[in-house]
């Protein structure tokens, strides 16, 4: 019995770290928009490895910079422990300290993906495993290092067709080491007075970790939180005007915001200011329930001012901003708005290219070159002879036009051009094809 059960627990497993080919579309269609952006914006790839050291996760949680960490622990034959990649910001910060990056021109920009692990709660789960995006800027004393990474992350958004009013970003001033302390004791203070009123957990917070009742969804912790003062009203001038600063650039970039003084994290990571972009998708009911569907809100990404932290990791006084996008619910956002990679019909190439005879076999992949330099996205099915089979796989693709390239348009460098439910087409040089089928996708999809 115990075999058996391990044989279906490592299959599961398995099973857990791969992605079906539809699935991975919709992460490629994001990675296909942010990239060409956060390049223009000059951020740079940077590779990061699978391995981080240990050490570092436990002096940072003494230090509360991040929450308590659940890294996923290994052991080398000598000893040594590592932990899988845990994530992405740590890794670049990491990295730009190893590889000595401190002596480019700042503001050092990087971003990278990659897939990151934590240990999993269950027992019969070893991790969780997600995959991050992440930019960093280094060095960067004003808001314009946030601006500029939300407006990555916009105009990324606007590139898959979300429109902005499905986005809401929203922004919050959370102090520094001058003006934090006093509101922590301000609402301190606030809390013990009402302490009977609190939940177990917040009555838990209110001396170490009191803003984590911003967080509580209880009835009771929040009428006692919509009393509290906001920390508006307590920051330094250089806050406020790293808020007001921050807030011109956005109005300027029209990314719309919400300006919430009562919204925080959990831990220290992020100090000076924090934000989130948040979209909402609904939960649909039941078929037998006749309840409206609920609204769900996820967060696409979150990010901010990360000195302190960053500082601790490099070793020396550092100005770090940096904003994480969680592509897991990027994809359950873009699924939600049937903007998915399932789709056959809306994701798979338009063109589909047949061959009919020997020479037109070993002809095709001459055109295939000239219609990937031509940037036409095109699908075949080369390994079959008949014609008849090549075109049932085309309709089954959702396919709109086919190329037909027989023995005759092999020999005069042509090809012939067939609308698939129409039936009409025509002959084209193959010198004029990407012309011919630009205007022809171009006039279709007005259409």
């Amino acid at each position: 019995m115990s075999k058996i059960k391990n044989s279906i627990y490592v299959s599961d497993l398995k099973a857990s770290l791969d992605r079906h080919p539809k699935e991975e579309m919709i992460y490629e269609n994001v990675r296909k928009s942010f990239y060409p952006i956060a390049s223009f914006y000059g951020f740079k790839a940077l590779h990061i490895s699978l391995l981080d050291g240990s050490r570092v996760f436990s002096g940072l949680a003494r230090n509360k910079l991040i929450s308590q960490p659940n890294p996923v622990i290994l052991k080398t034959k000598e000893g040594e422990e590592v932990a899988l990649r845990y994530s992405v910001v740590l890794s670049i910060l990491r990295s730009f300290s190893l590889q000595h990056m401190e002596g480019l021109p700042t503001p050092v920009k990087i971003t990278s993906q990659a897939e990151v692990f934590s240990a999993a709660p269950k027992e019969e789960i070893p991790w969780v495993q997600s995959i991050e995006t992440s930019l960093v800027v280094i060095g960067e004393e004003s808001p314009m290092a946030e601006a500029e990474m939300l407006q990555v992350v916009w105009k990324t958004a606007e590139d898959l067709d979300i429109r902005i009013q499905e986005l809401n970003t929203v922004v919050n001033a959370i102090g520094c080491s001058e003006c934090r302390p006093s509101f922590q004791s301000a609402i301190s203070s606030h809390l013990r007075n009402r302490v009977a009123r609190l939940c177990k957990d917040c009555k838990k917070s209110v001396k170490n970790s009191p803003t984590d009742i911003f967080s509580c969804k209880e009835e009771k912790c929040l009428m006692v939180s919509g009393s509290a003062p906001p920390i508006l009203d307590f920051l330094c001038e250089s806050c406020k005007k790293y808020l007001r600063g921050l807030l011109e650039f956005l109005d300027e970039a029209e990314i719309s915001y919400l300006l919430d003084g009562k919204f925080f994290d959990s831990d220290l990571k992020y100090n000076k200011i924090i934000f989130q972009i948040q979209a909402s998708i609904s939960s649909a009911s039941k078929p037998e329930e006749e309840k409206p569907s609920e609204k769900k809100i996820i967060v696409l990404a979150e990010g901010g001012r990360m000195s302190q932290l960053a500082s601790q990791l490099i070793g020396r006084p550092t100005e770090v901003s940096g904003i994480t996008m969680r592509l897991k619910e990027w994809k359950e956002f873009l699924k939600s708005r049937q903007k998915t990679g399932f789709d056959a019909e809306h994701d798979s190439p338009r063109v589909f290219l047949t061959q009919l005879g020997d020479l037109a076999k070993k002809k095709s992949l001459n055109l295939l070159e000239i219609l990937r330099r031509g940037k036409i996205e095109v699908q075949e099915s080369l390994g079959r002879d008949a014609i008849k089979s090549q075109l049932k796989v085309a309709e089954k693709t959702g396919a709109e036009i086919a190329l037909i390239l027989g023995q005759k348009e092999a020999l005069d460098n042509t090809v012939i051009v067939r609308e698939i439910n129409s039936g009409i087409q025509e002959t084209v040089p193959q010198g004029k094809l990407i012309d011919f089928l630009n205007r022809k996708l171009k006039k279709e999809k007005e259409e």
